[in-house]
């Protein structure tokens, strides 16, 4: 059995953030493209993401713009650095 390709259209989360429903088997399972694109191309391993461990990995997008997510826009970092850099800019947004 082969399969057509198919160009996916994406949707806007309400964070900002753009994902796919992709299904497999009947199951349909939301997916963010910017772990997509670092699962796939920077060796990111969703399965071991724990929100409540802070030194656990996180894809971030370095010019901070959730909807870029060329790869040269993407790092994995861990959650704690990645709270550092929100604050960080939060801080300097607001000097502005």
């Amino acid at each position: 059995m082969t399969r057509k390709e198919k160009v996916l259209k994406g949707n806007v989360d309400k964070l900002g953030y753009i994902h796919f429903r992709l299904t497999k088997d009947g199951k349909a399972t939301l997916y963010k493209a910017h772990v997509l694109m670092a699962e796939n191309f920077l060796g990111y391993d969703r399965s071991k993401y724990d929100r409540r461990n802070i030194m656990s990995l996180v894809v971030h997008h370095i010019d901070r713009n959730k909807k870029n997510n060329k790869l040269s826009n993407l790092t994995i970092i861990t959650q704690l650095e990645n709270i550092h850099l929100y604050f960080k800019d939060k801080k300097e947004r607001g000097r502005r």
